[in-house]
């Protein structure tokens, strides 16, 4: 059968029947028809039969077999027959019976089948019927040439049936695959591309066009040029990157000045043309345009316009994955990129191994203080101030972000790293609101390793060196040696060996104590809880293990085994008739600024059995870092429950006096860097005395801690300071020991 497959026009027969014959070629079509018969007579008059006659239009062409094996090889010669007339009787007695098992077997199930037979009574025809995948079964002598051609149109009608529904079916099967195809694309691109594919797909090869994508998202002030060609194919296929007005294509404007105006979704046009318009609901229209080289059926355009919707809902899921894509990547108080963009453009750089490059990190001594004292506002003026002070200064850095701590990262290749020019951010003068101020940074580098294989590992090695810098290189800049390669190793080794302790063992914390003694009584009044762990039976540094512990997210289970060792000991004592002690819990300060902190907390002293005459808590000054307005009422709510707060390690950190007022606090421990120096003879002119004066007036307790000395003690006699902690009075000893040792008179 001469024809073009992708394409039907529709025409009624005599009877009013639809029909879909080609369009293209139309002078060349006919229907193909097989006859497979061993009589040549046969043949001869059916081509008699049929040599002038045409079935709705167009004329029929036959094609001659003579035994079964040679109308099967026929059949998968590639010809498609319409219709076949197979003798019963050829080589065997059923070979036309076989024949017919044959090509349906092979999958050919379109072809109508008419059986004919010269004998009547040889095969029973409703048994053939019924057995065989046949559409007709006639006696030769009973085919009038009139018959003929009953049983011809009929079966060509049928046949036409049968084609329209495959067509329609591979359509829908086409696009619902693509629409699962075009679903999974995250970028405009990689959809555009798919999208011309899938075109290609339904309309057959010989098809061009382009999707263009609008930069305007006013779609009722929308122009040729705002549209730009994504990717092209066919006669477009060197439009990319050009605009809808510098594409000479005259047919094609129209189509683009219908679309809007009719605001349809699909135009076509006679000449094979047709324009997909499709809207988003977050502006960036898309205008996809189709030339094919024949003009295009119904069905096409029917199936057309269900794909039209189908990559409409596409294109709406590739702006919203772009829109959470920016979201993502952005800073949305500040407007510039954060960390997680950073993380992005180090991946692409290990992807593409082309450039070696440094990670530059800079700490803005006091910007956390600048928050709890100026608000959110000012403090992202001032961030804002910083990234555009580092972005004319560096120029070439690749990208420069801000993490949620506020310190600030800049990518640079490493041709482009000038350390004597990153030294001069030392000092960063900002004019914010008419006032200058003064900020000094520590700064931290680290180079990209041929080894890396993610973000993480130059990410970690960097924010190591800055912590180092920060302890010991205060306000300059530290990079990357091999002795800060020792300590992230042990600091890694320490990591896991405390994150596999938490998780298998019962009591992975030993608790130890420190008693609180009142001088003027001289006896113990209190204790502070103090965590120790061992890894390889040798303890590591408080210092070291406890940072690592709140960076893991192991903080809260830690403070929950502390009170559960507290609630047994305070048991014990109470058995063995000893007077109840208070002991200080610290709360680490990522803790506290967590929504729910204190129900969490108090639920967890309830079900240990806990009261505030056994335990206290104490937070360090630097709580007001992080979300000071969320630390003060979870702090309130513990404060309500009856327990007392007390401030450790007073005067290091950003402490303010209006903070100092707003938090909750019943006791202040003085440092012992205010303690070191004391002598009784210069007692009342230090920063101690201020302290203890201070807080007095405030109606707040004193603690203070790092006593070594007589002449500490004598001078603290001399202050009225009379609550101490310190090695002169005891060291830190197993909670289970501290009875013995400190308590034996009770």
């Amino acid at each position: 059968m001469k024809r073009n497959e992708d394409y039907l026009s529709i025409i009624e027969d005599d009877n009013g029947a639809v029909i879909n014959p080609p369009a293209e070629h139309s002078d060349d079509f006919s229907w193909d028809v097989l006859v497979v018969d061993d009589e040549k007579l046969v043949h001869d008059v059916t081509k008699l039969a049929l040599r002038k006659e045409k079935i709705f239009g167009w004329p029929i062409t036959l094609h001659h077999a003579y035994s079964g094996n040679e109308g099967l090889k026929m059949i998968l010669g590639g010809q498609r027959f319409v219709v076949a007339f197979i003798d019963v009787v050829m080589e065997t007695e059923d070979a036309g019976l076989k024949l017919v098992q044959e090509i349906r077997k092979r999958g050919y199930n379109d072809i109508r089948i008419i059986l004919r037979t010269g004998q009547p009574g040889y095969a029973p025809e409703l048994s053939v019927l019924t057995e065989y995948d046949i559409n007709d079964y006639r006696v030769k002598t009973e085919l009038t040439k009139t018959k003929l051609m009953s049983v011809l149109i009929s079966a060509v009608r049928s046949f036409r049936q049968i084609d329209t529904i495959n067509n329609a079916r591979k359509g829908l099967e086409l696009i619902i695959n693509a629409a699962s195809d075009l679903f999974q694309q995250q970028n405009i691109e990689k959809f555009s591309e798919g999208v011309l594919t899938q075109i290609s797909s339904l309309l057959g090869e010989h098809t061009s066009g382009f999707v263009s994508i609008s930069t305007n998202s006013d779609e009722s002030d929308s122009h040729l040029q705002d549209y730009f060609v994504i990717c092209g194919t066919g006669v477009f296929e060197s439009c990319g990157g050009k605009n809808l007005s510098e594409i000479d294509d005259t047919q094609m404007k129209n189509h683009f000045s219908m679309s809007l105006t009719l605001n349809k979704q699909i135009i076509t046009a006679e000449d094979g043309s047709l324009a997909l318009y499709i809207t988003s609901y977050k502006g960036g229209n898309a205008f996809i345009y189709i030339k094919s080289d024949y003009e295009l059926s119904n069905d096409n355009i029917s199936l057309l316009k269900l794909f039209g919707i189908n990559i409409s809902a596409c294109f709406n899921n590739i702006n919203l994955i772009q829109n959470l894509d920016a979201i993502a990547f952005t800073d949305i108080a500040t407007g510039f990129p954060n960390f997680n963009a950073l993380k992005k453009e180090i991946s692409f750089v290990i992807e593409e191994k082309k450039h070696s490059v440094v990670l530059l990190l800079i700490h803005i001594d006091g910007l956390g203080k600048m928050l709890s004292l100026f608000g959110t506002k000012i403090f992202n003026q001032v961030a804002n101030e910083i990234y555009l002070k580092l972005s004319e200064y560096l120029p070439l850095a690749r990208i420069i972000t801000r993490s949620a701590r506020g310190d600030f990262a800049v990518l640079l290749n490493e041709k482009d790293f000038d350390r004597k020019k990153i030294e001069a951010l030392r000092f960063f003068p900002l004019n914010v609101n008419q006032n200058e101020l003064h900020l000094a940074t520590t700064m931290a580098s680290a180079q990209l390793h041929e080894e890396d294989l993610n973000p993480e590992d130059i990410l970690q090695r960097a924010i190591l060196t800055l912590i180092i810098g920060k302890a010991e290189n205060r306000g300059h800049l530290t990079e990357y040696n091999d002795t800060i390669a020792a300590t992230l190793k042990d600091r890694l080794n320490i990591q896991y060996h405390i994150r596999e302790s938490f998780r298998n063992e019962s009591s992975p914390i030993e608790v130890f104590l420190q008693p609180k003694f009142d001088i003027s009584a001289d006896k113990v009044v209190g204790a502070e809880a103090l965590s120790r762990w061992k890894m390889n039976d040798t303890y590591v540094s408080p210092d070291i293990f406890i940072p690592i512990i709140e960076e893991s997210g192991l903080s809260m289970i830690l403070t929950e085994f502390v009170l559960k060792a507290i609630s047994e000991w305070q048991k014990s004592r109470r058995q063995s008739e000893y007077p109840v002690i208070p002991v200080s819990v610290n709360l680490s300060m990522k803790d506290i600024p967590q929504q729910n902190f204190a129900i969490e907390l108090l639920n967890q002293t309830d079900n240990l059995g806990l009261t505030p005459e056994m335990i206290e808590f104490e937070i360090t000054e630097n709580v007001i870092m992080y979300n000071p307005e969320q630390a003060i009422i979870e702090l309130n709510q513990i404060k309500s429950a009856g327990y007392k707060i007390a401030c450790d390690d007073f005067g290091k950190g950003y402490s303010s006096l209006s903070y100092l007022n707003r938090l909750p606090i019943d006791i202040i421990k003085i440092d012992r860097a205010f303690i070191t120096p004391l002598l009784p003879e210069n007692a009342s002119r230090s920063i101690a005395a201020t302290i203890i004066a201070m807080t007095a007036s405030l109606g707040l307790e004193n603690v203070a801690e790092g006593i070594e000395t007589e002449e500490h003690h004598k001078a603290l006699e001399v202050l009225g300071c009379n609550i101490c902690q310190g090695f002169l009075y005891g060291k830190p000893v197993h909670i289970d020991s501290f009875n013995s040792v400190f308590c034996s008179g009770k």
